[in-house]
Order: C-alpha cells, then sequence, then structure tokens
C-alpha cells in the first residue's frame, strides 16, 4: 500500500503550488528528504514544476513523475497555482492523500490528512 502525499510551497515571488506524490509519504521518508534536500528556493520551484510524482528522490533528477508516462495528460498531472497555501493544497487534493508538506519560504511542515 502507498503512503500518498502532498507538497504545498510557496514559491519564488510569493506564488504557491502544490502537486501529489504517490509512494513514500511516511514522515520519516518525506519529511526528512525534503528537510535535507530541499531547502534551496529554486530547487522547491523545480519540483513544484515537475507536477505530479510517483516519488520524490534527494536529487531533483532522481523525481519519478507521471509526466511523459504512457496514457497520462499533463492536464491531469500539472500543479496547481494560487495565492494562498492551503487553498492551492486544498483545490489540488485527491482525498486518499495521508500527508501534507508545506514549505512556508523557510521551512518545513508536516500535516496528517
Amino acid at each position: 500500500m502507498s503512503t500518498r502525499w502532498q507538497i504545498a510551497a510557496r514559491l519564488s515571488g510569493g506564488r504557491c503550488g502544490c502537486i501529489y506524490v504517490h509512494f513514500d509519504g511516511y514522515p520519516e521518508h518525506a519529511l526528512r528528504t525534503l528537510q535535507a534536500a530541499y531547502t534551496d528556493q529554486k530547487i522547491i520551484d523545480q519540483l513544484i514544476a515537475l507536477g505530479d510524482c510517483r516519488s520524490v528522490g534527494v536529487r531533483i533528477e532522481e523525481c519519478d513523475t507521471f509526466s511523459g508516462r504512457e496514457g497520462e495528460k499533463w492536464e491531469d498531472i500539472k500543479p496547481t497555482y494560487g495565492d494562498d497555501l492551503k487553498a492551492v493544497a486544498d483545490v489540488h487534493r485527491h482525498g486518499d492523500e495521508n500527508y501534507r508538506y508545506t514549505w512556508d519560504g523557510r521551512q518545513w511542515a508536516m500535516e496528517q490528512l
């Protein structure tokens, strides 16, 4: 069984974005990975721009995205953007996520859904 999760982040310029991740959302992995590898704002912007992912690696190049997979349409897996962090995450929610990890521009926080 997968531990599904969201990444919602304040992006460069103050905009917010959110993506869904299918695997490995438990805090011992996801929060640790985000805190260790995703604290540079440019990298976080790139992570969100990937769209929904199957998993997030310790390097942006190691993220396994849904983009380019047979049958996946960008319209269905693209990030959700907006001005309010919580609102963007709520709009992007699939309904089966266990956790939401948010970047406020300085640090990561975790919320169990």
